[in-house]
Formats: C-alpha cells, sequence, structure tokens
C-alpha cells in the first residue's frame, strides 16, 4: 500500500469515527433509495425501511452510475478508469443526502447485502457536493462490489433521469 493510499485509509477512519459520535449520518443516495424514486423505480425499497428518512438536498459525487437492470450500481471512477475516459460519461454522480440514524443505517446495510464474503454492495466514507451551495460534505455511499463488465454506464450519471428520459437533477 503506498503513502498516499495509507493517508486515505487512516482519513477515512478518522471521519467514520466522528460520524459515529452523532445520533445521525449523512447518506448519498443515488437510485432505488432517492425520495422521488420511491415506489416509482423498478424496484423499490420496502416502506418501514425508508420511513422518516429525512432528505437535506441534491448533491453529486465523482464516479460512474451503471444499470444492473432493475437497479442502479455506484463505483469510483478510479475501479473503472477505462469507462471514465469514455466521452459521453459524466463523471459525477446526482443523487440525494439524507439524514439517517445509526440504527437505520445498519437495517440498510442489510437490504443493500453488504454481509457475508462477497456483498453485493459496501458502505464507504466519501465526499459529497451540495447543489445548493457548493459545499462538500462528508458523508456514506453505497459502493457496488461485484463486476461491472457489460453493464450499461449512466451516462448522465442521474438514475432519477435515466428512468424517467429526462436531463439530469
Amino acid at each position: 500500500m503506498d503513502r498516499r493510499a495509507a493517508a486515505a485509509e487512516v482519513a477515512e477512519a478518522e471521519a467514520g469515527e466522528a460520524m459515529q459520535t452523532h445520533e445521525t449520518a449523512l447518506l448519498f443516495v443515488y437510485g432505488t433509495l432517492r425520495p422521488q424514486l420511491i415506489g416509482r423505480a423498478k424496484t423499490s425499497p420496502p416502506i418501514d425501511l425508508v420511513a422518516g428518512l429525512s432528505a437535506t438536498g441534491l448533491a453529486t459525487v465523482r464516479g460512474l452510475l451503471v444499470d444492473l437492470g432493475d437497479y442502479p450500481g455506484f463505483v469510483p471512477v478510479e475501479a473503472a478508469p477505462e469507462l471514465a475516459e469514455r466521452a459521453g460519461f459524466s463523471s459525477l454522480v446526482y443523487g440525494d443526502l439524507l439524514e439517517v440514524g445509526h440504527p437505520q443505517l445498519a437495517m440498510l446495510d442489510d437490504y443493500e447485502e453488504c454481509g457475508g464474503p462477497q456483498p453485493l454492495y459496501r458502505r464507504e466514507l466519501t465526499t459529497a457536493t451540495r447543489l445548493a451551495d457548493g459545499a462538500e460534505v462528508a458523508c456514506w455511499i453505497y459502493r457496488y462490489c461485484r463486476d461491472i463488465t457489460g453493464s450499461v454506464v449512466i451516462a448522465s450519471g442521474d438514475y432519477a433521469a435515466y428512468l424517467t428520459g429526462t436531463t439530469a437533477s
């Protein structure tokens, strides 16, 4: 592991500890957990899982979105540089910041299949940029963990727009 990767790991651990000391945390959602897609996407989370999630505004995260059929997957640009270099693909993912309690995060981890030896997603810390004021905020995101070979890249970076055929949020 190089020094930059080691420093990033330390910073992520420190940020995670800081977020754990608060009663709530920010979660960046880009797919079926987005408030405007609940009940409208191909698949929707159970209502009791999303009840009480509080949206704090629109934001972007650096990365790529891929269409996995019934839902999208987020991958960091660094994990798919060959896709990130293609003309016409946004390297920004559009979504919503939600304020969630730590018990809800644990339930969402189960829903996103974060456990086990081959998880579907992994919850990671990232930095989002709020669209309202340009402020950067630390937040959690669900990163897709499996192979994306053959997956369709959502060029706009906006799953809601992709589903409705409109432009990005």
